[in-house]
Formats: C-alpha cells, structure tokens, sequence
C-alpha cells in the first residue's frame, strides 16, 4: 500500500502554520536517520520536536507528514518519515535548511541535531 499522497496548496498552508508553531525560531529539529537506499542516493529521515512541558515532563512531536507536506517531497504517514534525494551533503542539514527557510525567510532560523 502506497502510504504517500500529494497535498493541495491548503494542506500545504496549514502545515507551514502548524511547523510555526511546533518549531519558533530558533528552535531546535531534531534528526533521526531511518534509512538509506543501496545505492546511497535516497535517504528516509524522521523529524522530531523534543521540548520541555512543566518540570518534570517533555513533549515530544512527530513532524515529518508536516515538513513533507510544506517542502513539497515525498512523506509517508505511516512510518512518519520524509524521504530526500542527495548524496555527498549532510541530507539532515539540507533538509531542516529548507524547512526553515520555508517557515522564515532564513535557512539558519532553526537549529538541528542527529538523534
């Protein structure tokens, strides 16, 4: 079963505005590699907001469905990663440049970091 499906310029709004919120500025997405093809060409990343809520608790938000959505590349819902085409870059890098240029005009406006 194909888990993928393009999204229509509404969908795409309502993610950039939900990604806003999730991640404001200057806030760090967290990265995890879930896989990468034989031939090193095609990598699966899942992104992830880790923040502090109260004292002793965290919330944890999945976002990649969302970060698919407002990039316009290929996500899958089910297994909650975004898959992105590339080699001889940290993929990781590129992809959270793009999402936070997207969100704000400037690629250096969120942090990242490999989980």
């Amino acid at each position: 079963m194909d888990w993928t499906k393009k999204v229509t310029e509404a969908e795409r709004e309502a993610a950039v505005q939900k990604l806003r919120e999730i991640f404001p500025k200057g806030s760090t997405v967290y990265t995890i590699l879930r896989r990468v093809n034989r031939e090193g060409t095609v990598r699966d990343i899942s992104l992830i907001a880790i923040r502090p809520d109260g004292e002793a608790t965290v919330d944890i938000r999945r976002a990649s469905w969302l970060a698919g959505a407002a990039l316009g590349l290929r996500h899958d819902e089910y297994n909650n990663h975004v898959t992105v085409g590339g080699c001889g870059e940290d993929m990781g890098f590129k992809l959270v440049y793009d999402l936070a240029y997207v969100l704000y005009g400037d690629g250096y406006a969120l942090n990242r970091c490999w989980l």
